[in-house]
């Protein structure tokens, strides 16, 4: 019997020691720039990620990886994401750039592929990713290279405005009047407009694009059918049609009244009893156990380092240096851009003018500070 103790014993721990392992892997395009792809990990282990000129590789520390589903979406930037025993290999066409992020509880990998050399339209796509993401600062820069490119282009004028309404930036206003009249985001900036000077009107969607004329010609208006001959409605006749049972009465088939199903429960519990009085020390050994996971959770949660917030970190800086230098402003602006904050709130908290703010926010795009 304490051999059996024992050998239990020592199962529950190699499963809380498992190796890491793959879980899942998710794709999604984001037009034609931008391709994130999200991998999962159970149990716990080291990864490594390697980066080659058409290619990226995820190793995990373990030989025995199971198979994992990939759910892979045909795009321009990624080929093919294949498995090879504990490494996951995803090829890439283009030349690319990589930027990854981990997320923990579950452990996830999540890896943006970002076309190097980007069009115009691409450009928009990354952009767009940069918005839902948050990643405003980054989102500014591209809208502001393809204004230097196309400076009269109104698709790119009115997103840009868009984004500069959501950081707050009083930069909005001069973008918005910069579309043409002749564009068809003139009469949404217009609304824009009137919005960022303070009137309530609610937001103008985009124009669509028009469809190329390939799909117009592929349209086609369905022709009526004409029948041929009468339709005639099928004889009358007796035969009974058998309807298929259902699965679950399949499954699980009505028992009649009085059967020996009702009496399974009773004597179920009655040999559970039976077992736990016969093995006392079972119910012992089971506490135990109880108490070591709830040790080994106490001890894994309460190890995790935590980490201050940006604002506490903000307020030591400016409390041991009163007097910040340009280049220090500059560094903590961009960072503060890329977590969300808006020009109103940089001000605010670091107690300056928004003037002051718009002009970090140039000299960091200028200086490049991410």
């Amino acid at each position: 019997m304490k051999a059996k103790i024992l050998f239990t014993f020592i199962l529950l721990i190699a499963s809380l020691c498992a190796a890491i392992d793959f879980s899942f892997v998710d794709m999604e395009n984001y037009g034609s720039g931008v391709t994130r792809i999200v991998t999962g990990f159970k149990g716990s282990g080291n990864y490594d990620v390697v980066s080659g000129s058409n290619y990226v590789e995820v190793t995990i520390d373990n030989e025995n990886a199971s198979r994992v589903n990939i759910s892979y979406e045909g795009g321009n930037i990624v080929r093919s994401i294949e498995q090879k025993n504990n490494r996951l290999r995803i090829a890439i066409s283009p030349a690319y750039r990589l930027e990854k992020m981990v997320l923990e509880e579950p452990l996830r990998l999540v890896l943006d592929i970002i076309v190097a050399k980007p069009n115009r339209q691409q450009k928009l796509d990354i952009a767009d990713f940069y918005t839902s993401c948050g990643k405003l600062n980054s989102a500014d820069k591209i809208y502001g290279e393809l204004n230097n490119d196309y400076p009269s282009d109104g698709e790119i004028l009115y997103k840009w405005a868009l984004l500069l309404e959501q950081r707050g930036s009083n930069r909005a206003k001069g973008i918005v009047t910069k579309i043409p009249k002749n564009s068809a985001y003139y009469s949404a900036g217009q609304d824009l407009l009137a919005r960022l000077n303070g009137q309530k009107i609610p937001a103008t969607p985009p124009p669509e694009k028009p469809s190329t004329p390939e799909k117009i010609m592929q349209k086609e208006e369905p022709r009526p059918i004409e029948p041929t001959q009468p339709i005639q409605e099928p004889p009358a006749t007796e035969e009974i049609i058998k309807m298929p049972m259902p699965e679950t009465l399949i499954a699980n088939p009505p028992m009649p009244e009085g059967s020996q199903k009702s009496s399974l429960p009773s004597e179920q519990e009655e040999t559970k009893e039976s077992f736990l009085d016969q093995n006392p020390l079972l119910i012992v050994f089971i506490v135990l156990l109880v108490l070591l996971l709830c040790i080994i959770f106490i001890f894994l949660h309460g190890s995790k380092k935590k980490f201050k917030p940006s604002a506490t970190l903000l307020s030591e800086i400016k409390a041991t240096n009163t007097n910040l230098d340009t280049d220090t402003l500059c560094r903590m602006v961009s960072k503060l851009l890329e977590n969300g904050w808006t020009n109103r709130q940089i001000a605010k908290e670091l107690k300056l003018p928004e003037e002051e703010v718009e002009r970090l926010v140039k000299l960091c795009h200028q200086g490049n500070y991410d």
